[in-house]
């Protein structure tokens, strides 16, 4: 699963209605046909934002791996979204970190769209809607070449540590350890919406929006295509114009 899409979650975390969790998805686009395209550019280089989310249509997808397609074809290079561990060679350490993530997140890390049982993220769903989404397919399946592209996110770790700097340790507790962290369900302690809403904010909004936003900078290339979730687009403007003040939208692309 690509636990990347946790922008999902700021939408729903503090909602427990299908009704509100409808229009939720509605806004962030869950029911759309196409993907949004958008450039920036800086005069040097070039930036098409392909602006994902991580439940939707079949067709959506279906089309973010047509305009992948076109803009590698083009010569631009892919920046994907979707954290990996830091240090894959220490697993106790990774374990624990992901079960931090959970905590702070208050929910299970596996559990978004179920067609089966017709929820998202534990929530229930009218079944037609549930019918009409899939969840996010893999990189194949959206068109982009693994050999030739890159994953430009930042991983468990690195978020705990910036967090816990500011806000303190993250303790787990006996029901955090027992519960696997492929668990569809969490019903342990979490840490309260104070400090969910702040690594939201911190963390994964600014913080990744800041690490794309230096990557795009100091890429050697001149054309990048960045498939990432739509909410990150307005951060990552914002990031690049502090590195450089050029950085605008393409409106003639748009």
């Amino acid at each position: 699963m690509n636990k990347a899409f946790l922008f999902l979650l700021l939408l729903i975390h503090s909602s427990c209605i299908s009704l509100l969790l409808h229009s939720q998805l509605k806004r962030m686009g869950a029911f759309d046909e196409a993907c949004k395209l958008t450039y920036l550019s800086n005069e040097e280089k070039e930036v098409a934002f392909l602006a994902m989310h991580h439940i939707g249509k079949k067709a959506f997808y279906e089309d973010v791996a047509t305009k992948v397609d076109s803009l590698q074809k083009a010569g631009f290079f892919v920046f994907y979204e979707g954290y990996s561990d830091e240090s894959p060679e220490d697993s106790l350490a990774n374990d624990r970190n992901e079960r931090k993530l959970r905590k702070v997140l208050g929910v299970a890390l596996e559990a978004y769209l179920d067609t089966v049982n017709h929820t998202v993220l534990g929530i229930k769903i009218r079944k037609k809607n549930a019918r009409a989404l899939v969840n996010q397919p893999g990189l194949t399946a959206l068109g982009i070449d693994t050999l030739t592209s890159r994953r430009v996110d930042i991983s468990p770790a690195k978020m705990m540590e910036v967090f816990e700097q500011k806000h303190g340790e993250v303790i787990l507790d006996s029901c955090d350890l027992k519960t696997s962290l492929s668990s569809l369900t969490y019903n342990c302690q979490d840490l309260g919406s104070k400090l969910q809403d702040a690594f939201f904010e911190e963390i994964v909004f600014k913080l990744r929006d800041q690490h794309l936003a230096g990557e795009i900078q100091q890429h050697s290339g001149a054309k990048i295509a960045v498939v990432y979730g739509s909410m990150h687009l307005r951060g990552l403007r914002v990031e690049l114009g502090k590195l450089d003040e050029r950085w605008a939208y393409l409106t003639e692309k748009n």
